[in-house]
């Protein structure tokens, strides 16, 4: 089936596909509906639907706001924009938590919450390309968050990003993930980290960290996190008040690291 051009606003949810597959649903518009509890923008419960620049704005929970969140396989998710949301608990622009989807050129902004995420990713074989989440704000905040294995990132966006206490330009959790050619970016908080890594097996090759502020600042910050390598990155410009690190590594763990620029 097919929705396109429709509206939903004022309700609880946006729309919902409940063990539907095959669907495509394109600029759709998904605003100023509110409620108690968890709150959506798109859920989808079915594999290989494809979402395409759809809208949702302007949205509010009393406990969390997912503005797309994915439960199936095999989806393709292509320039849809996330924006302006808030959650009294936490808000995600785009949360992924099956397998083999894809994630291009999706617009994440302005979004709040105690805890904001703009891109989460908690299954594997995802690939992120060319998305860009920036200027949430929250106490604690995270760009993208990869919280599982085996994904692709490349040429994603991660800025201007702002935590009270703790803010993540991009935050990796997961093993065997695979970052190329990202960029993390005028994120700033109190303990700011521009690239975090905390698990092994992570291939980053050519991503930059750079202009993230704060008291203390991190780079590229690896600690606890084994035999992962690191190659031609760039960590420049990051400014902390009190602490400052280009790379922050701990070299007991095995980890391969040759950085294009770190300071």
């Amino acid at each position: 089936g097919s929705i396109s051009s429709s509206t939903r606003r004022n309700g609880l949810d946006g729309i919902f596909l409940n063990s539907s597959s095959s669907s495509t649903l394109i600029a759709n518009n998904i605003y100023s509906n509110s409620g108690s509890s968890f709150v959506y923008g798109l859920y989808v419960d079915g594999p290989s639907n494809t979402l395409t620049a759809n809208n949702i704005y302007s949205n509010s929970a009393t406990n969390t706001f997912y503005g797309i969140v994915i439960y199936a396989s095999n989806n393709i998710l292509t320039a849809n924009n996330i924006y302006s949301n808030s959650g009294a608990s936490a808000v995600h622009g785009i949360n992924v938590s099956s397998q083999n989807n894809s994630l291009t050129a999706n617009n994440i902004y302005s979004n709040s919450a105690p805890t904001a995420y703009g891109v989460v990713l908690s299954n594997q074989y995802i690939t992120l390309t060319n998305n860009k989440s920036y200027a949430n704000s929250g106490n604690t905040v995270y760009g993208i968050f990869v919280n599982s294995s085996k994904n692709t990132l490349t040429a994603n966006n991660s800025y201007s990003n702002s935590g009270t206490t703790t803010g993540y330009g991009i935050c990796v959790g997961g093993s065997q993930n695979t970052l190329t050619a990202n960029n993390s970016y005028l994120n700033s908080a109190p303990t700011a980290y521009g690239i975090y890594v905390g698990d092994q097996g992570n291939i980053l090759t050519g991503n930059n960290s750079f202009t993230n502020s704060g008291t203390t600042v991190y780079g590229f910050y690896l600690t606890g996190a084994s035999n992962n390598i690191l190659y031609s990155n760039n960590s420049y410009s990051n400014s902390g008040s009190a602490n400052g690190h280009g790379i922050y590594l701990n070299t007991s763990s095995n980890n391969n690291t040759q950085i294009g620029r770190a300071h």
